[in-house]
């Protein structure tokens, strides 16, 4: 496993990107927001290929959507969000800004890959031996079975996967 910061990710490259990353970016993080956005920029360019497994797409979208219903006061935090939806789930009704950002990963010049036969079968091994946590494991095994050999995330478990790649966001430094 090789450790390289995010802004250094050769040409041409393809990479896999992890759900920290859209994230960083959607949020505008403080720290890991800005190189996070500019990986998004290089991959909407052309520069680099981007693949996003449907799992992070998944993951990303439910994050959007606690973040915009705290934004329009559901709730103070995720757990108050989940409270409430379960109660009053019309105010997911409520929700646009969220798929506004969800529709952009589909329009940048990303691949959005879905589980292959293998794939779930193949994260178990990849779990197993590389002592990763099932979600971890299954990432992994999205980029093992699109034979990707890179990864974009803040997610330093991925050291251990010795195939992978792992380029992850710095601040920028002034």
């Amino acid at each position: 496993m090789t450790l390289n910061d995010i802004n250094n990710v050769p040409k041409e490259a393809q990479i896999l990107i992890d759900t920290n990353i859209i994230i960083y970016a959607a949020l505008a993080h403080d720290v890991f927001g800005d190189p996070s956005r500019r990986l998004l920029k290089r991959i909407e360019m052309g520069e680099i290929y981007g693949f996003i497994p449907t799992i992070v797409v998944n993951e990303v979208l439910h994050r959007f959507m606690i973040a915009e219903l705290i934004e329009n006061g559901s709730g103070k935090n995720p757990r108050d969000v989940i409270n409430k939806v379960k109660v009053e789930p019309g105010i997911l009704h409520t929700l646009s800004k969220t798929w506004t950002d969800i529709a952009y990963l589909y329009q940048i010049n990303c691949s959005i890959v879905s589980e292959k036969e293998q794939t779930f079968t193949r994260s178990l091994s990849i779990g197993k031996e590389y002592n990763l946590l099932a979600k971890d494991a299954y990432i992994a095994a999205f980029a093992y079975t699109y034979n990707l050999s890179h990864i974009a995330s803040n997610d330093a478990d991925f050291m251990r996967v010795p195939w992978l790649t792992l380029w992850r966001p710095h601040p920028a430094v002034l």
